[in-house]
């Protein structure tokens, strides 16, 4: 019996180790592609990132985030943008949804300083909750928008 209770406490302690760690991590990589945190890269924007300001405002976002997926992210053949906590996006008939992304892609495109850096742009409306290495996230609605439909 007492090497049971032992071999218990040792599992949820490796549980607890393993989620506290990837939890860490992902938000860890998650800060360091937001649009306000000055050690990140996001793309470079003709006018200053005020369209990005607009579009969080517009659909109510805490925050707009970008990753990039290829190894040099001067270059990429597709630009993701998180909208982190919408508050609109459960008003939004579905039927509207595509709808939606593809306004978002062709806001983002339009104020690029390097819009040809990218082939497609992945918009994803995120919802994130918890604290600290409790934060997680979901995907509320995304997709791809090939740029040239732009």
């Amino acid at each position: 019996m007492n090497q049971l209770i032992k071999l218990f406490f040792f599992l949820m302690t490796a549980a607890f180790c393993h989620s506290f760690s990837t939890r860490a991590i992902t938000s860890a990589h998650s800060l360091n592609f937001s649009y306000k945190d000055t050690t990140s890269r996001p793309p470079v924007f003709k006018d200053g990132g005020q369209t990005i300001d607009n579009l969080q405002k517009e659909y109510a976002c805490k925050v707009i985030e970008f990753e990039n997926w290829e190894d040099d992210d001067a270059t990429d053949s597709s630009l993701t943008v998180l909208l982190i906590n919408s508050r609109i996006i459960g008003s939004i008939s579905p039927d509207k949804n595509q709808d939606l992304l593809e306004y978002v892609a062709a806001q983002i495109k339009k104020s690029l300083a390097y819009p040809q850096n990218y082939k497609s742009y992945y918009i994803i409306f995120v919802t994130e909750k918890g604290e600290g290495f409790m934060k997680g996230r979901v995907h509320s609605l995304g997709g791809e928008i090939p740029g040239k439909l732009l």
